[in-house]
């Protein structure tokens, strides 16, 4: 048997306060790089170790397949390996499971006990997203509504984000939907009642119908509380409101509920995270024991105190400060470029220089010691670019290359049948997109017709366009029109300009702009950075025509795929880098209107992009560049940027800043403390006064809001200025917290 005692000394005093703790409801605060992974392992081992649970009572849940993995790995680990052990390793299924596989597990047990809540037959499926696609592709024909790719995106999304926060069509009947989503609450039960009729289910029924039916069968849920005793949930930051119903209703009074998370680092509100889940975890739980992991073992110091600075300033949080013994390490790098191509070779250029100059001498390894991150992904093409001019190996890590991604390939395959009209496979990418009506049955004709008389797809949709006559030749005319139009126009034209043509006349910006979810978001930042790309090759190269540009991507893009093991720079979203840790960090763009993005308005949308900050900060090991340019392009032409508002927060103890010769714009222009770097002639363009005033005369100031109305300011979050966050009195009786800037000063 195991000596409990053994594994209490490789832990922290915190850690082995969360270890023992032998109470019902238990809320471990693991800040980053605190080794929370090892705590909540460890105290499934110590709980075996000491008798108080049976390996097979315990019920431990994250959120990924590899996270699970780990967490059943080390638990393995710790009990059954050694000469210690407890003996021979026994498969528990839940001893490291998903939600979602929890959810599945509940439902197949079900279906075999033949429950007459669950609408499900033995061996029934699961739709993944093209499954669903399909089948609302199906409904929205039979219900004679239009039905391109990006409504099946928009109905799908939607559906996914109803079932998140435990929604039936019924209630979404009762509330608004956007314009777009016609009859959405009947599309959204006819899906259902469809999936039903397959013996099928989608991922948010893996949960809806298991929350359903503990809801409804008070002896069943009975059953699953006595038989795991322990429920653990890792990350519980991430919970969204069904998977939070879930754990409520499998916890019952004699239940030992150990959650474990960070909500300093809860960033995935936009998929249906509900921070609240553990910010108000105390007062849902009664009783609950609070226990704070704030000694670091990731970060040297100086990092960590300008992480926990900016994370200081959010007013939704715990408290808590992340402390390291391991030394201060190298201050934070702050850095100024004139514009984004500079910010790209600099860093290209440094990243190059620390791997060489690297203080312990670490050559690069298969672990992708440096990383760069960015906010959206249409920022990786100038640092994709310049990695390849530099001959340096990179990854692109939750997303595809640049010239890989569909939107991108769309767009260029209408440049390569212009400038190709054999391009068969460029004409079968575009000719029902955006959707035209030839379909699949369309085009199956129209190559026959091109083998039969041995031509390209574009001829032989030109002669039959021609001829006339059938359904298929009408719906081709316009298509073979705005081929030739576009090869009269783009003839001789600028690669940028040509890029910009195709874009407008295609249609393809209307199909973009029509999809307004998060995903076509970025995929119209990605066509903005194609369009400055081509502006950028017709402005520098000696051919500056379409033709030249595209020839260069394809020489671009023939960089060999990297061997598994090959050592790379990686490159990824601040939203992918959550979990990862890397010797040297890299963060651009840290520029108002990317973070904050534009998008985020509101005040808990303002503290979210203040955590993904402290997420990108807090993923670096042994140094930490932040980095931002004076002017940013967009299709095509350069605007100003100004430095995110966060960077002010940074403290000098644990900051260099590097301007050259630019002054940073400040967002709010009263004075900076003593030995503040931040320039004080700005003044922002809002609607707030020029002069931000003092904390005390703001407060109590009348104020109006574009949609509240009139109110009068109660008090000021942080400090005071356009950005900062009010809470105000409205008139009609609600308190409401609002960023300043979208208030307007009365009288």
């Amino acid at each position: 048997m195991i000596d409990p005692n053994t594994l209490l000394t490789e832990l922290n005093p915190a850690q082995q306060e969360a270890v023992r703790w032998d109470g019902q409801n238990l809320l471990i605060l693991a800040g980053a790089g605190s080794g929370k992974t090892r705590t909540l392992t460890y105290r499934i081992a110590f709980g075996v170790c000491t008798g108080q649970v049976e390996p097979y009572q315990v019920m431990a849940v994250t959120f990924s397949n590899r996270a699970a993995h780990e967490l059943r790995h080390r638990i393995e680990q710790l009990l059954y390996s050694g000469p210690t052990s407890l003996g021979p390793s026994i498969a528990e299924p839940f001893l490291g499971i998903t939600f979602h596989a929890l959810g599945l597990r509940i439902l197949r047990a079900a279906v075999r006990a033949e429950h007459p809540r669950i609408p499900l037959k033995d061996r029934f499926t699961i739709y993944d997203d093209d499954d669903q696609k399909s089948l609302l592709k199906r409904i929205l024909t039979e219900r004679k509504m239009s039905h391109d790719a990006s409504d099946l995106r928009s109905y799908a999304g939607a559906i996914s984000w109803e079932k998140s926060a435990g929604r039936s069509p019924a209630d979404c009947a009762k509330q608004a939907v956007p314009p777009r989503l016609t009859d959405f609450h009947e599309v959204y039960g006819q899906y259902n009642q469809a999936l039903r009729q397959s013996n099928a289910v989608d991922f948010g029924d893996l949960l809806c119908l298991p929350v359903d039916l503990l809801r409804e069968d008070v002896e069943l849920r009975l059953r699953y509380q006595r038989r795991f005793p322990w429920l653990l949930v890792d990350e519980f930051q991430d919970t969204n409101t069904i998977q939070m119903a879930l754990v409520r209703l499998l916890t019952g009074p004699e239940t030992r509920l150990s959650v474990v998370g960070d909500d300093d680092q809860s960033i995935y509100r936009w998929r249906g995270a509900q921070i609240q889940n553990i910010l108000g975890f105390p007062e849902n739980f009664d009783a609950t024991h609070v226990i704070k992991l704030e000694q670091n073992y990731r970060s040297s110091g100086h990092i960590l105190g300008a992480a926990n600075a900016i994370i200081a300033r959010n007013e939704g949080r715990h408290p808590k400060e992340l402390w390291t013994a391991a030394g201060d390490g190298s201050k934070v790098a702050v850095r100024a470029y004139e514009d984004d191509r500079q910010e790209a070779r600099t860093v290209v250029q440094r990243l190059t220089d620390l791997l060489h100059t690297d203080a312990d001498n670490t050559p690069w390894d298969a672990h992708a010691p440096v990383a760069v991150f960015y906010r959206t992904h249409a920022q990786s093409l100038l640092l994709e670019e310049a990695l390849r001019l530099a001959n340096i190996p990179y990854r692109v890590y939750g997303g595809m290359r640049f010239y890989d991604r569909k939107e991108i390939k769309d767009v260029l395959a209408y440049a390569r049948i212009i400038e190709n009209p054999d391009d068969n496979e460029a004409f079968l990418r575009i000719v029902n997109f955006p959707a035209r009506g030839i379909g699949k049955v369309s085009v199956e004709k129209l190559i026959q017709r091109a083998q039969t008389d041995r031509v390209s797809l574009l001829e032989a949709a030109t002669a039959m366009a021609v001829s006339g006559g059938d359904r298929v030749a009408k719906k081709l005319i316009p298509f073979v029109q705005l081929l030739g139009e576009l090869r009269h126009s783009l003839h001789g034209m600028p690669a940028g300009l040509g890029i910009e043509e195709i874009i407008e006349q295609s249609g393809l910006k209307d199909a973009f702009a029509r999809d307004k979810s998060i995903e076509n978001v970025s995929r119209l930042e990605n066509i903005a950075a194609l369009v400055n790309a081509a502006h950028d090759f017709a402005r520098e190269a000696s051919d500056p025509t379409l033709a030249s540009f595209l020839e260069g991507i394809v020489l671009r893009s023939q960089t060999d795929d990297l061997e598994a093991g090959q050592a790379h720079v990686a490159l990824m979203t601040l939203h992918n880098a959550k979990g990862l840790e890397f010797d040297h960090v890299f963060m651009v763009g840290v520029e108002e209107n990317l973070l904050p993005h534009v998008n985020s308005r509101d005040p808990d949308e303002i503290e979210e992009e203040r955590r993904l900050l402290y997420v990108g900060m807090t993923r670096a090991r042994k140094t930490l560049d932040i980095c931002y340019a004076r002017r940013r392009q967009r299709y095509g032409t350069y605007s100003s940027s100004f430095p995110s508002y966060f960077l002010e927060d940074l403290p000098d103890e644990h900051v260099e800043r590097s301007t050259g010769q630019w002054n940073r714009p400040s967002m709010r222009r009263q004075k900076q403390p003593a030995g503040g770097h931040w320039a004080d002639d700005y003044i922002s363009e809002t609607t707030y006064e020029a002069d931000p005033q003092p904390e005390g005369s703001m407060v109590g100031r009348s104020v109006s809001h574009a949609t509240f109305g009139m109110g009068r300011i109660r008090r000021v979050v942080g400090s005071p200025g356009p950005n900062s966050v009010v809470v105000v009195d409205f008139s009609d009786g609600v308190q409401r917290k609002i960023i300043a800037r979208f208030l307007q000063p009365q009288g």
